[in-house]
């Protein structure tokens, strides 16, 4: 073991020892802590240490290249600070996870975009709110499970609903049953609107053996048709449909 000691402590050694050859380069250690002794540099055959017991600069004034043949532990027992005055990439080919114990903020005043091929899951243990100043777009099927509460709700296509649309007492549908299409408030348990209504098969009111009807400035066709085809008994005999002339009245 060859070793170089200088006047304030500093030591060069060159150890041949067969199976434990090393080389170490420590500085005297007169600033360092009690018991924490200097920094040091030490190489064996197969492991390298570096000691700083202060702080440590690493200065490169061009490209840096590092390489880790197997697993690599940067544990930081302080803060961390990264800035990069360029453009930063990474690649990863196995996954990537991060465990954060305490909050994540993240600010981007460009753009972000978010590329998930196979699909992406966001879980929330409370809630989850998305704030645009602008308009958010979804161009695919959206399905919620739970209450969907919105101020307006437009729609270029048609809407559908399977057991029903309730829209308060001032929408087109009210809350009692009231369908209003083409007027602006809807009336519990009628059906108002500005046009005719068409049915091709038939109207139903079990409630009653009659329909009532009004119109100012329409035509009655159900109630025409009726007289024109009713026949009533009567003590000299049936009666039968009206003649053309009365039934054009």
């Amino acid at each position: 073991n060859v070793v170089i000691h200088t006047q304030a402590g500093h030591s060069i050694e060159c150890d041949d020892t067969p199976g434990q050859e090393r080389i170490r380069v420590s500085h005297g250690g007169t600033n360092s802590a009690p018991g924490v002794g200097g920094p040091y540099i030490e190489m064996t055959a197969n492991t390298g240490v570096i000691k700083i017991t202060g702080d440590g600069y690493d200065i490169t004034l061009k490209d840096k290249n590092l390489i880790v043949g197997g697993q690599l532990n940067v544990v930081v027992q302080g803060d961390c600070y990264l800035q990069v005055e360029g453009d930063k990439i990474e690649t990863i080919k196995g996954n990537y996870e991060q465990h954060i114990l305490g909050n994540f903020s993240s600010t981007v005043e460009g753009a972000v975009k978010i590329n998930a091929i196979k699909g992406m899951d966001l879980l929330s243990g409370n809630y989850f709110s998305v704030k645009s100043a602008g308009t958010s777009y979804f161009n695919s099927n959206m399905r919620v499970k739970g209450l969907l509460t919105a101020e307006q709700i437009v729609s270029n296509g048609r809407v559908d609903a399977a057991t029903g649309i309730s829209a308060g007492p001032l929408g087109f549908i009210s809350e009692l049953g009231g369908l209003s299409i083409g007027l602006p408030a809807a009336v519990p348990f009628q059906i108002n609107c500005s046009g005719p209504i068409n049915s091709a098969t038939s109207v139903s009111t079990p409630l009653t053996m009659s329909g009532v009807t009004n119109s100012v400035f329409g035509f009655d066709v159900v109630n025409l048709l009726l007289h024109n085809t009713h026949i009533h008994p009567t003590p000299k005999g049936p009666t039968g449909p009206p003649t053309p002339q009365e039934a054009g009245e």
